[in-house]
């Protein structure tokens, strides 16, 4: 029996191919621009959430009084961490990175005593309590690597890069022709949703230069401040404690710049989300913007789906008489109603099914153009 209604579906189906193309377009296009914007959303809401310890890290933020308005920035005092590390022990680890000493120019020594130069992009200064706080996998080396002089870790791929596939584990890189560092670690490529995209990451405390700004009056965007907080510390316990805590730094000349400051914690869930501050990786998306997108893939469907409905409702007179002859014939009402819904079903499938190939088609070229890994 329901052989013969799947043929019958199928015969129904290409005898009306106009009607058929029209449907499988219009349900196939809503639905892969549904998939599509599925895939950004998921996409942008996974950023930063491979961290194991994700729940208890924040960024320590600044809201200034400035010309009268409030201005809001990540960047902190170099002296800060080391003031909250000493100040609050609700703090497990707390790091400073500092991206502000522009793209740094690497050397590697070379067997004919040559020194082949690579200026690079995404190479930061950290405390060695970086890789406490933040969950990275580890090739060579481990999370201890910053603690050594001099030290630099290195991703997978600039190891590669400069040492081709020779353990890189206590190979020489000289910055910026000043000194040399040993390398002892390499870890794993950043993926593309983080916001943390560091290539190479140089202990902090073994050669950063703070540009003068050693005291608490000067700040940059580029210097932040991450914290771990100790298993069930409070985040708003700690924000009560910080309220006015930092004006004991700020004295003489530098008081009025310290009252104008309030430090605040900021969840690395949020990071991502906040347009009130930036990221290293320069990409800042709004909730707002994410439920726009989550609205118009479902409007989108939706049309797709109605528009489906619409165009069988078209056919309803011609299936009427269609049904009358088939149940004269001895058709049952069961078998009718598994005809017509038959057809539905192969329609429907056949859409997701082109969808699915459409939206894999359309990454390959939208991907790389929009920075995504979807």
């Amino acid at each position: 029996m329901w052989q013969n209604t799947f043929k019958a579906s199928i015969r129904s189906i290409l005898k009306n191919k106009s009607h058929t193309l029209i449907n499988l377009v219009g349900l196939s296009l809503g639905t892969t621009s549904a998939i599509l914007l599925a895939l950004v959303v998921r996409y942008e809401l996974s950023f930063d959430n491979y961290h194991e310890n994700r729940d208890r890290i924040y960024r320590v933020v600044t809201e200034r009084l400035k010309y009268g308005e409030q201005d809001y920035t990540s960047g902190i005092t170099y002296p800060l961490v080391d003031a909250m590390r000493n100040d609050f022990p609700d703090i497990e680890y707390a790091a400073l990175t500092d991206t502000n000493q522009g793209d740094p120019v690497l050397g590697i020594a070379q067997p004919d005593g040559t020194m082949e130069r690579f200026k690079e992009k995404l190479v930061a200064f950290a405390d060695p309590e970086y890789f406490k706080i933040f969950s990275y996998r580890f090739i060579e080396g481990s999370p201890e690597a910053l603690y050594t002089e001099k030290s630099i870790v290195l991703s997978r791929e600039l190891a590669r890069k400069y040492f081709g596939d020779v353990p890189a584990v206590g190979k020489l890189i000289n910055y910026n022709g000043m000194y040399d560092l040993t390398v002892t670690g390499v870890m794993e490529n950043p993926p593309k949703n983080t916001d943390l995209p560091f290539r190479a990451i140089i202990s902090y405390r073994l050669g950063a230069d703070k540009h003068g700004w050693d005291d608490w009056d000067s700040s940059s965007s580029s210097v932040n401040c991450y914290i771990l907080l100790k298993a069930g510390a409070n985040a708003h316990g700690l924000e009560a404690k910080m309220k006015g805590w930092h004006l004991k730094y700020f004295i003489g000349d530098i008081q009025a710049e310290g009252e104008a400051r309030t430090y605040f914690l900021q969840p690395l869930s949020t990071i991502h989300f906040d347009q009130r501050f930036t990221n290293y990786s320069d990409k800042v998306i709004s909730k707002a913007t994410i439920w726009s997108l989550v609205l118009v893939g479902l409007l989108l469907f939706v049309t797709a789906c109605i528009n489906f409905v619409n165009l069988n409702t078209v056919l309803i007179f011609n299936r009427a008489k269609e049904a009358g002859i088939r149940k004269t014939l001895g058709s049952s009402k069961l078998h009718l109603l598994g005809q017509f819904l038959g057809e539905t079903f192969i329609i429907a499938v056949v859409a997701v099914l082109l969808s699915s190939g459409l939206a894999e088609l359309s990454l390959i070229q939208l991907a790389p153009a929009l920075g995504y890994q979807l």
